[in-house]
């Protein structure tokens, strides 16, 4: 095992743990000493805590990537790729609560630049805008693909955070519902 990625991942995980427990104002030396670093070596690896933000921000970014973004067959009926979609982004965040939770500090954190943030998860956009493009029927007005993938995604969210603080499990039979209900709105 190398013991610098095995520092630099106890690093970030608890840069994770702390940003959700106390917020951006978590001193870099609480970091370091739950992480069981010393604080010198915490700035070798991230020289600033924004630094250290961005890089917490940047495995999530990844790993989304990596859970999310898979072949789009066109050949697939529009409802199908949305389905697929809305599913897999309910497995993602229900897999990980950490992770789930970060998507709220990223988008109010004041530390880091929204652009900056942005850019990291600027594929994963790309992507959703290809998934939701399909042309409107009957004449309706199109909503931009990118507001209506962002409404799901925030839905699926907040519906999973307030199943996850009820205690509530995540049935196949509710995921099947998050789904219809998605659905619908999008196509209200």
């Amino acid at each position: 095992m190398d013991i610098a990625l095995d520092k630099r991942e106890r690093i970030l995980n608890t840069a994770a743990e702390l940003l959700l427990k106390t917020g951006l104002q978590t001193p870099m030396s609480a970091i370091a000493e739950q992480a069981n670093v010393a604080t010198g070596s915490l700035y070798n690896y991230f020289p600033s805590k924004e630094d250290l933000v961005f890089a917490v921000y940047q495995r999530v970014a990844a790993e989304l990537n990596a859970d999310m973004i898979v072949e789009i067959d066109q050949e697939t009926p529009f409802p199908a790729r949305v389905e697929a979609y809305i599913m897999r982004y309910i497995e993602h965040l229900w897999r990980d609560q950490t992770r789930a939770m970060l998507y709220e500090v990223i988008t109010n954190s004041p530390l880091i630049m929204q652009e900056r943030v942005g850019s990291l998860f600027l594929e994963f956009a790309i992507y959703s805008i290809k998934v939701f493009s399909e042309p409107p029927e009957n004449g309706e007005p199109e909503m931009p693909k990118s507001l209506m993938a962002s409404f799901v995604r925030g839905a699926i969210r907040n519906t999973l955070k307030r199943l996850r603080a009820a205690g509530g499990e995540l049935t196949p039979d509710l995921k099947h519902r998050i789904v219809v209900m998605c659905w619908a709105a999008i196509t209200a």
